[in-house]
């Protein structure tokens, strides 16, 4: 239904934006679908966002990769800068692998090209499980280990340092006497 504004509504007699969509069931199902029936690889979707006559100023986009098996598709975040072409900035893979600055994600979150800051206000923290390897490449890492109340840092799988639970600071042994 097309209100006299110019409005389209699908399930409702009055819609509020220009495309309203209202579902009013209660089972879980798609509101809307894009379907794309080739199915080969590098077809899929994308949805343009056009800001004034700029040009196409954001895309986002679903992509079927079928790598490594039929089916597996992505997820991609693109923004612009000059309105006349786009860049991707963010992809999440079919197996939820989330790349920032990398179209080709190998670790559960993969940023390229930049830093990671955390931000000054509120809690800031940054959080590892009891064991956490910091790579520097492919040939440096620095694996910190929670050993009972103790921090372990080594490198080559060869412990380097220690800090104790009470703040003493070991470098050459496992058991440091003095802060």
């Amino acid at each position: 239904i097309q209100d006299n504004g110019g409005n389209v509504g699908i399930g409702t007699n009055n819609p509020g934006n220009i495309l309203h969509i209202l579902k009013d069931q209660s089972a879980a199902s798609s509101v809307l679908k894009l379907e794309n029936k080739a199915g080969a690889d590098d077809s899929g979707f994308d949805i343009d966002f056009q800001l004034a006559t700029s040009g196409v100023s954001a895309k986002i986009g679903a992509i079927r990769t079928n790598s490594p098996g039929a089916g597996d598709s992505d997820i991609f975040f693109s923004t612009s800068t000059n309105g006349t072409s786009v860049t991707e900035a963010m992809r999440i893979k079919y197996d939820g692998k989330v790349g920032i600055g990398t179209t080709t994600p190998n670790a559960l979150l993969d940023v390229d090209g930049g830093k990671i800051r955390l931000s000054s206000s509120g809690t800031r923290q940054l959080e590892f499980g009891t064991d956490a390897t910091i790579a520097f490449g492919s040939n440096a890492n620095v694996q910190v280990r929670r050993t009972g109340n103790d921090l372990q840092f080594k490198t080559n799988a060869s412990e380097k340092m220690r800090i104790d639970s009470s703040g003493n600071v070991g470098i050459g042994t496992t058991t440091p006497g003095e802060k």
